[in-house]
């Protein structure tokens, strides 16, 4: 499926503001592809606790002004 026909989630269209693959941040941050997919493709994902800990320490090495709630509908 072509990249632009993809609803990406709010997470997903900051990862392509940034120009970051979504590999490279899966492995950065430690996880799944699965996991990484979800938060990526899936408007309405919540990710539990562990998993936005670990998209929050990753995104705030790259910019550190983000919050948690600029990324997920929580």
């Amino acid at each position: 499926m072509n990249k632009q026909m993809k609803t990406r989630s709010t997470f997903g269209k900051w990862l392509d503001s940034q120009g970051i693959k979504q590999e490279d941040f899966m492995k950065k941050s430690d996880l799944s592809r699965s996991t990484m997919s979800k938060l990526c493709n899936d408007k309405e994902y919540i990710p539990c606790t562990k998993v936005m800990q670990k998209v929050l320490h990753t995104v705030q090495e790259i910019d550190s002004r983000k919050k948690i709630t600029d990324l997920f509908k929580i």
